[in-house]
């Protein structure tokens, strides 16, 4: 999608500013390196706690349920992707893609 290597947050940063020019808003994660969240406000990014991994099957829905979940609600875009970095830092400490009962 975008035609490009991310090798961090820099590159990142400089794809999310490319995607502005035909989208309102840009939210690239970037794993255990957190997400680039890009609109009208500027572009910044958004890091993760770092934590041990266990299994990172899961952690991409987990933060887009999340975010959804937040956007939902009124939330500012920041606001929402940190929520989502929240629910994908918890969802690889464990394995599999439900967390044990």
């Amino acid at each position: 999608l975008a035609g490009s290597t991310i090798d961090g947050p820099a590159d990142a940063i400089t794809v999310a500013t490319r995607f502005l020019g035909t989208s309102r808003s840009v939210v690239l994660t970037l794993g255990g390196d957190g997400a680039i969240i890009a609109d009208a406000h500027g572009v910044s990014h958004s890091p993760a706690e770092q934590v041990p991994v266990v299994d990172t099957t899961g952690a991409g829905d987990a933060f887009a349920g999340a975010l959804a979940a937040a956007l939902s609600t009124g939330v500012t875009l920041t606001d929402a992707v940190h929520a989502g970095i929240i629910a994908g830092t918890a969802a690889v400490q464990h394995p599999g893609a439900q967390p044990p009962l």
